[in-house]
């Protein structure tokens, strides 16, 4: 997950970042949802970085099994994935990116590990951030009720897309795209290619 363009710093989200944390550690878990591009991803990097010693970030193919059991084989453990999880010494942070993306199969596991390791007796250094675009939020959070999932998944914090301010700001030193930084004013839709 890339959070930089070019070596040009990455945006400064603090106060999202401070927001997602403050859910984080006073639920455990926190459903992060936003349009595509608008840097959850890169978000949930940086909260993983700048506050938890240990990482694991599961993708929609990492995840791409039927079974507990064959997971544990695929990637090589022998222990149950969230025992281990439990099991760290140092403050962990469980990262389901893009959710929408999971098969069925997928989904059903990333809701088992969830239970575990959210339990009211679970481990209370381990969190866990789910991401996801808006669209389908509504269908994932009915999908966390059905499963059982803690409340605190019930809910999302929506990440707005950057501001137009930021991103001129952002690209201002890159030669290429410096004309975009000199139009205030103009709201540019990178994606459709029109002012």
């Amino acid at each position: 997950v890339r959070t930089q363009v070019a070596d040009l710093p990455s945006l400064a989200r603090d106060g999202e970042r401070a927001e997602i944390q403050a859910i984080l550690d006073r639920d455990r878990a926190c459903l992060l949802v936003g349009e595509s591009g608008s840097g959850k991803s890169a978000l949930a990097k940086q909260i993983a970085e700048i506050r938890y010693e240990r990482c694991v970030w599961f993708t929609d193919a990492s995840l791409d099994y039927e079974t507990e059991v064959a997971f544990e084989r695929g990637i090589g453990i022998s222990h149950p994935f969230p025992e281990i999880a439990g099991r760290s010494p140092k403050p962990c942070l469980i990262v389901f990116d893009s959710i929408e993306r999971y098969s069925a199969g997928a989904r059903r596991l990333a809701h088992r590990f969830m239970q575990a390791v959210l339990a009211a007796d679970g481990p209370q250094h381990v969190h866990v951030l789910v991401t996801s675009q808006f669209e389908p939020a509504e269908k994932i959070i009915r999908s966390f009720v059905e499963a059982g999932l803690p409340a605190a998944l019930h809910k999302a914090k929506a990440l707005d897309l950057p501001s137009p301010d930021d991103i001129r700001n952002l690209v201002a030193p890159i030669d290429e795209l410096r004309w975009v930084s000199l139009r205030p004013g103009k709201h540019w839709d990178c994606r459709s290619r029109r002012a």
